[in-house]
C-alpha cells in the first residue's frame, strides 16, 4: 500500500534503472544483429508518466520499406488488486521467483510474496503485441536485493526469446 500520493512522493521504479536500459540496449542490439535487413533509424527516451508506465524508449527500426516501431516502458504496479492489469508481468514474476516447475500452488495475487511488480513493458503498434516482463525493484520500501537479483537475472537469461518473438513478428508482418 502507498502512503503518499505520487505528485509528493514519486515512485523509482517508474524511472529506467541502469540494468532496465542494459536489458532494452541487448533486445534492440539482438534484434540488430539477428537480422542484418533490420536498421535502427532513432532512439529516443522519454516521461510518459500514466498509470502504471513511467519512462519510456521508442527505438524506431526499418527494414527493407517497413517502419517498426518498438515501445519500451518501465512499469510499476504497487496494489495486488491491480496485479491482474498486466498477466505478463504477473506471470514473469511468479515463473521467477517460484521456479515454476517446482511450484504446486495455483498463481494467485495472495500467494505471490511481493507487494510490488516491477518490468518492462515491450510493444509495437504495427506488429500488433504487447509483452511484459518481471525486473527488480529499487524502492527503498519494496525492494528485496536477493530477489531482485534473481529477477533481473532471469530477465538477462530470456532475454533471447523476446528476441526471437520479436523477430518472427517483423518477419511476419512483411
Amino acid at each position: 500500500m502507498k502512503f503518499f500520493p505520487e505528485s509528493i512522493v514519486p515512485d523509482p521504479d517508474k524511472k529506467f534503472h541502469i540494468n532496465d536500459k542494459d536489458l532494452i540496449n541487448k533486445l534492440i542490439d539482438g534484434l540488430l544483429n539477428k537480422d542484418k535487413e533490420l536498421r535502427l533509424s532513432r532512439q529516443e527516451q522519454y516521461n510518459w508518466f500514466n498509470g502504471h508506465y513511467g519512462e519510456g524508449i521508442n527505438s524506431n527500426l526499418e527494414k527493407k520499406e517497413n517502419k517498426i516501431q518498438i515501445i519500451c516502458r518501465k512499469i510499476s504496479i504497487y496494489n495486488k488488486k491491480n496485479f491482474d492489469d498486466d498477466l505478463d508481468l504477473f506471470n514473469s514474476h511468479w515463473d521467477c521467483v517460484n521456479d515454476c516447475q517446482q511450484s504446486t500452488k495455483p498463481m494467485t495475487n495472495e500467494n505471490l510474496r511481493t507487494k510490488k511488480l516491477c518490468g518492462i513493458n515491450i510493444s509495437s503498434k504495427e506488429l500488433k503485441f504487447s509483452t511484459t516482463f518481471a525486473v527488480g525493484s529499487n524502492d527503498a520500501v519494496y525492494n528485496d536485493p536477493p530477489k531482485d537479483n534473481k529477477l533481473y537475472k532471469c530477465a538477462y537469461d530470456n532475454l533471447e526469446s523476446y528476441i526471437d518473438y520479436i523477430l518472427k513478428k517483423i518477419n511476419s508482418n512483411r
